[in-house]
């Protein structure tokens, strides 16, 4: 609803003084209006209507204000103010523009839904223009025209009390701009101003202004914004062709209620008790709550400290405070639910018994099924720990008075015998074996079979350990009641005799050789062959070392009963004849010599021999077959080898004889030997050092000339003093004898 105010009708106005009305739906409020300013407004309207036949004479005989004369500062601090008028000749143009003022602004402490000032004041002739401006013929010339009041009290105290909101200010200008001649503006503009007359936000404006020259032209301009707290009044612009007649505002605005109260802890399903505190953002509001679901009233618990919520309830507050409206109703559902029970062992395979604890964290009571089934109150009351010996799922849930039972908790164990663990792991052995069999399931019972056959709950149940004696497959299983066998665990053992050693294996030897065969395998048969064929167990069994006099391959192998034959074991053994002998052996001997040419071990020697000085050729099968000593009398050199039949040849003796015989050297008969005593004869005749010659007169005076042998046969000559060194002798073919050979000496 609006209210205005009539010029016209005092009666009116004085109804509407002291009235507040509020409009429950949509929440706004009428201030009382103020007496002082209505009183003020009536006086100014009659001062209006006192002057009115002197604006129309005024204007009727053309006169005008001439500019620089009369200037007026009008500032209207507030409806009590006076208004300052500088003295003039023309002092109806300044009180004309006062007056004009007071009217167009609009007086009165009306907001909310209220709209209070002057709606019907009527200007019967001419132009309302501001306080200084000049005519030209009948109009004035200045650019604009405007009324101002920046303290409006009611405005400002509505914007700047914190109980109101959301405001909006519809100005209303009633104007007529005439636009005759040309050039001349119909523009109106209002501007917000604060309390020291400077402007708030922007201008609005309209070009719509109904053109003419009188009131009945007039039409309303609507100017609507969103003030501010710092907005005080407002301004009028208005082309200098324009009058305006009337203004008024409307201030609307919602009522600010108490703030709602707000809970610490945000409404929901909760599994332990909750300490909740109210809180209102309006200080000083005082908060009423209830728990039982009723809306608070003011008489209602006042909260002083937080509440404890341990059980599923709903909080309804309200805040209030003297002189504002109570606050929306606050509501907060709090579901109090009992945890849900945990287990102290989690679900899942198990390989032996298992003690489960159940406990939850909110809740008196925890109820339990062992059978699958949703636990309800009437099943088992939990107490102590349940022991699970069996595959089986174990459910739960935690009640409490006042509270939502828990979730239901479910845990399933599966009861899993442990596979079994054979300490001997599958494989070949060479000898008996022994295995054992475990598990880690307690009062499990493990059944085998060594047929290769699945163990089953009717096998032979494993109690000590099991003898492996032959090649053989162990499968074993762990079978428990109210538990899944355990998976089937195998092994396969394969029991092989050991491959035979042999003292030595493939390799030449001299003369004969001794070969032993031994076999890892306890009680394991030894047979071999001699003749490269492959050993069965037909073969000749071995027994004792095996001499070896001629070249042979030996194959053997083990066997035993319930055992893999072993791998077969061979070797070749190579005899070769030994090196031959010379007795004497080659060297240098004294006369001739009877050589004679043995082996250890052969049946023939064949042999070479030289007695040039060349190289024998090599001795085969096709050479002289020793079979007696050789006569040597000279330098020989001689080359040999053994031979047996099934034997290698053996290596190959070589040597040189070298033959010296008995040298005499004679001087007058008498033997002779040099000053060194070691007069040598090499090579069979060949004098490698001379005796010294006798001196020069040693024998009355005969001169030493050189030595000849008892045949006058080969002659060495000395020198005329003593002697050279020797010349070849012919071969020796015995002892031989020198003699000095002297000439008469002459003087």
């Amino acid at each position: 609803m609006v209210f205005t105010k009539d010029t016209n009708k005092t009666k009116d106005m004085e109804k509407i003084e002291d009235m507040e009305i509020r409009n429950n739906h949509k929440n706004q409020k009428t201030v009382k209006t103020d007496k002082t300013a209505s009183a003020i407004f009536s006086e100014s309207l009659k001062s209006l209507k006192s002057l009115m036949p002197f604006f129309a004479n005024n204007e009727k005989k053309g006169s005008r204000v001439k500019e620089g004369e009369a200037q007026t500062n009008l500032q209207l601090i507030s409806f009590l103010s006076p208004t300052t008028v500088s003295k003039s000749s023309r002092k109806w143009a300044h009180i004309a523009a006062m007056l004009a003022m007071l009217l167009i602004i609009g007086v009165g402490d009306a907001w909310g839904a209220s709209t209070l000032g002057p709606t019907s004041i009527t200007i019967s002739s001419g132009w309302t223009n501001k306080s200084g401006t000049s005519y030209c013929g009948g109009y004035g010339k200045n650019t604009n025209w405007y009324v101002s009041d920046y303290n409006i009290t009611a405005l400002k105290n509505v914007l700047s009390n914190g109980q109101y909101s959301n405001f909006s200010l519809t100005i209303r200008v009633k104007a007529v701009c005439n636009t005759a001649a040309s050039g001349y503006s119909n523009s109106l503009s209002v501007v917000l101003l604060n309390s020291t007359g400077g402007v708030v936000g922007n201008a609005q404006t309209t070009t719509s202004v109904t053109t003419g020259s009188s009131s009945s032209n007039a039409n309303w301009n609507i100017f609507t914004f969103s003030p501010t707290s710092a907005v005080t009044g407002y301004k009028i612009y208005g082309g200098y062709a324009c009058a305006v007649y009337t203004t008024e505002y409307t201030l609307t605005y919602d009522e600010v209620a108490v703030a709602a109260p707000t809970f610490s802890v945000a409404e929901g399903t909760y599994t332990t008790s909750k300490s909740v505190t109210l809180s209102c953002g309006t200080a000083g509001a005082t908060i009423r709550y209830t728990t039982d679901g009723t809306d608070p009233t003011g008489s209602s618990t006042a909260y002083s400290s937080a509440i404890t919520v341990d059980a599923s309830k709903t909080i309804k507050a309200k805040a209030f405070k003297a002189g504002l409206t109570a606050s929306d109703v606050a509501s907060a559902t709090y579901t109090i639910k009992c945890a849900t029970p945990t287990f102290s062992v989690a679900g899942g395979t198990k390989n032996n018994d298992v003690d489960v604890t159940l406990s939850t964290t909110f809740g008196t009571s925890i109820y339990y099924t062992t059978d699958g089934t949703t636990p309800t109150t009437n099943s088992t009351l939990y107490s102590s720990a349940i022991t699970v010996n069996a595959t089986q799922t174990i459910k739960a849930i935690a009640v409490k008075s006042g509270c939502s039972d828990s979730d239901v908790a479910s845990a399933t164990y599966t009861m899993v015998c442990v596979n079994p663990t054979i300490t001997l792991t599958g494989g070949t052995y060479y000898n008996d074996q022994s295995t054992t069999i475990s598990t880690t399931t307690a009062g499990a019972t493990i059944r085998y079979t060594l047929d290769g056959t699945t163990p089953t709950e009717s096998s032979a149940v494993y109690s000590s350990a099991i003898a492996i004696t032959s090649s053989k497959t162990l499968k074993a299983k762990v079978f428990k009641s109210g538990y899944t066998a355990s998976s089937m665990v195998s092994a396969a053992y394969t029991l092989k005799c050991e491959q035979p050693s042999l003292s030595a294996e493939t390799n030449t030897y001299i003369g004969s050789q001794d070969i032993t065969i031994t076999c890892g395998t306890t009680d394991a048969v030894i047979r071999y062959t001699l003749d490269g064929s492959d050993p069965t167990e037909s073969s000749t069994i071995y027994t004792s070392a095996i001499t070896f006099s001629t070249t042979k391959t030996l194959k053997a192998r083990a066997f035993k009963s319930g055992y893999t034959k072993s791998d077969q074991k061979s070797g070749t053994y190579t005899i070769k004849c030994a090196v031959p002998t010379a007795s004497p052996a080659a060297g240098t001997h004294s006369g001739p010599q009877d050589v004679e040419l043995s082996t250890t071990y052969g049946d023939k020697i064949y042999y070479t021999l030289t007695e040039d000085g060349t190289t024998p050729g090599t001795p085969s099968e096709s050479s002289t077959e020793y079979d007696g000593p050789i006569h040597m009398t000279v330098v020989t050199k001689i080359k040999a080898i053994a031979w047996k039949d099934g034997c290698s040849n053996s290596n190959q003796l070589s040597g040189t004889f070298t033959i010296q015989y008995n040298v005499t050297w004679m001087v007058d008969g008498s033997e002779w030997s040099d000053k060194g005593g070691s007069t040598t004869v090499n090579g069979g005749g060949h004098i490698s050092t001379l005796p010294t010659a006798p001196t020069t007169g040693e024998f009355c005076g005969d001169r030493f000339m050189g030595w000849t042998d008892a045949e006058g046969g080969a002659y060495v000559h000395g020198s005329s003093e003593l002697y050279t060194t020797a010349s070849e002798f012919p071969n020796a073919t015995g002892d031989q004898v020198f003699y000095a050979v002297f000439a008469d000496y002459a003087e």
